[in-house]
């Protein structure tokens, strides 16, 4: 084909450059800055810390034994503090649980304020399973009127195994609770298992030499009664034991060192004869094992009944008194002045 009548040659057309890109926008600068702000204060944080651990180890080699020591009972106190969420309580702050009529409660608060002072009937709450509709006793409501004038706190309704969820948060150094009974024949053994849950529950408010005052029956002159009584009937020495409470102490109970109190059974408004000569003990919470308890003293007395042998509660001495207010807050005392002695050393 002639040149002349070929085709003219197309002009290739350019090929797209690509573009530069555009300048990046505020907001990318202000994340590259806050990057290395976070890299920046890690790094000073790595620095310091290594630099506190330094100076923490030459302080340990270089530390006098007394101010060791010093260290350690601070960690171990804030360590408890920690632990027991609890507050703290005066001395006098107790509990009554299964109040009945509330004539124990009112002899109790007549008797501690004439040692003490007026106001004492506010650090007490008494307390009852039953509704106030249920309670048809005829000393019920001049008791419970003489117990709100002393400034008592009264309340219905209240499961002595259950106590750690009623009374959430707060510490009762006393808690009495005097002849438990859940209304059913000794023989279905209902009881024991009752005040294993009452001794679990109340170690839940209470701390360390906290202590608990348990009235039970005495038969004179019949001992193996009575070790039916506290062994087979109620159990009280491995509920208590369990939860690592120990008996310390028994004293009499009734009329004549509460003036004005009087028993009345669970389903007939009359009192029994068993509860007329009876005997108040006191357990005290311990750091022991339920094994160590078993072994220290005092021991307790092997019950058998039915080829089988129960644990009774030990006899020991019988105080004339049923109060020791003032030998606890004394005993309280001694122990922390104790503690201050030791941070001294």
């Amino acid at each position: 084909m002639p040149r002349h009548q070929r085709e003219p040659l197309r002009e290739i057309e350019p090929q797209s450059v690509p573009q530069p890109l555009s300048q990046p926008s505020s907001s990318y600068h202000s994340l590259q800055a806050k990057l290395q702000q976070r890299s920046l204060k890690r790094t000073r944080n790595s620095s310091r810390r290594d630099e506190n651990n330094q100076r923490l180890a030459y302080e340990a080699d270089n530390e006098s034994p007394r101010k060791k020591r010093s260290r350690i009972v601070k960690v171990r106190r804030k360590k408890t503090e920690h632990k027991c969420k609890r507050p703290r309580a005066t001395n006098s702050e107790c509990l009554i649980l299964g109040a009945g009529n509330f004539s124990f409660p009112n002899a109790f608060v007549e008797k501690e304020q004439e040692k003490k002072h007026l106001g004492f009937g506010e650090s007490v709450t008494a307390t009852e399973l039953l509704k106030p509709e249920q309670l048809h006793s005829p000393i019920y409501a001049k008791c419970t009127k003489n117990l709100q004038r002393h400034g008592v706190q009264l309340k219905f309704g209240v499961d002595a195994r259950y106590i750690h969820r009623q009374f959430r948060g707060r510490r009762f150094p006393k808690i009495h609770f005097n002849f438990p009974h859940d209304g059913k024949s000794y023989n279905e053994r209902t009881l024991p298992t009752m005040l294993a849950d009452f001794f679990a529950s109340a170690s839940k408010l209470q701390l360390v030499g906290d202590r608990i005052y348990m009235a039970l029956p005495k038969i004179e002159g019949d001992p193996g009664k009575n070790n039916y009584y506290k062994g087979y009937a109620y159990g009280v020495y491995d509920a208590a034991r369990y939860s690592r409470y120990r008996l310390v102490k028994k004293r009499q109970f009734g009329e004549k060192r509460y003036p004005g109190y009087q028993h009345e059974m669970t389903t007939e408004y009359k009192s029994a004869e068993v509860a007329e000569n009876a005997r108040e003990y006191i357990f005290e919470k311990t750091t022991l094992t339920p094994i160590n308890i078993l072994h220290s003293w005092p021991k307790p007395i092997d019950y058998r009944v039915y080829d089988r042998n129960y644990r009774c509660l030990p006899e020991i001495m019988t105080d004339s008194d049923s109060s020791d207010d003032e030998e606890y807050e004394n005993k309280t005392d001694q122990k922390e002045h104790q503690y201050a002695k030791r941070l001294r050393m």
